[in-house]
């Protein structure tokens, strides 16, 4: 474990199953990079330090598993799920190609409040106390991509778009810290509503596949740095 910021401690709120509240918890903890890649979950451990009996934290993990987060081995447990620096880039050129065509499709379908909303999400992303804060940056870059994800009124890609950058999230606080990263992203973000505004389509898939192509690009020079594969 590390000293990230994230506070370990386990809310459940009123209504909801104790293992749903772990799951959520974990998987945050995941998201965020506390628990880093590779590193075990040890249930009786994170039993007694979230104060719950292993049953429902099994029951969490295994959740996990199905989201590709972490991955359980027979005996020895579980552990977060990692990938090598050249398959985290892989990962994010699929997606760059995936994500690229539905920026394509979403050009016709976005109205203007819709790119009204991406340039306002964009302004505050440049803020600098917004990229201090690497929870907030995140969820809302994940708003910038989803507004022209969704606009693109493709429910298969769509999915898939889900299923293949929904593992990636996991490496995502650690990214924010790679050098350049940000500043990378601030400007492929003014590239692509450049392009959502003129309502050019074809420079929109490219200027989101060339961003994602650039993240893993990072992704891999900045994991390869931090990580033994």
């Amino acid at each position: 474990m590390n000293n990230n910021p994230f506070e370990f401690k386990l809310l459940v709120k009123e209504g909801e199953s104790i293992e749903k509240s772990v799951y959520k918890f974990l998987r945050k903890a995941v998201y965020s990079g506390y628990f880093q890649p590779g590193e075990r979950l040890v249930e009786a451990s994170l039993a007694e330090r979230l104060n719950v009996s292993r049953t429902p934290l099994r029951e969490a993990i295994k959740r996990l598993e199905t989201e590709g987060l972490v991955k359980i081995i027979p005996n020895k447990g579980a552990a977060v799920l990692k990938s090598s620096p050249e398959e985290i880039e892989e990962m994010y050129f699929i997606a760059g190609v995936l994500e690229g065509l539905a920026a394509y499709l979403a050009v016709d379908n976005l109205s203007e409040a819709d790119i009204d909303r991406i340039r306002g999400i964009e302004l505050i992303l440049e803020d600098g106390e917004c990229q201090s804060d690497y929870e907030r940056w995140l969820k809302l870059n994940n708003e910038f991509h989803n507004i022209f994800i969704s606009a693109c009124k493709k429910s298969l890609l769509i999915r898939l778009l889900n299923q293949r950058t929904g593992p990636l999230g996991r490496y995502w606080y650690l990214g924010c810290t790679s050098p350049g990263m940000i500043d990378s992203c601030i400007f492929a973000h003014k590239n692509i509503l450049k392009a959502f505004s003129e309502r050019d389509a074809e420079a929109a898939r490219k200027a989101v596949e060339e961003h994602l192509f650039q993240v893993g690009r990072l992704m891999r020079r900045h994991m390869g740095r931090i990580f033994v594969v």
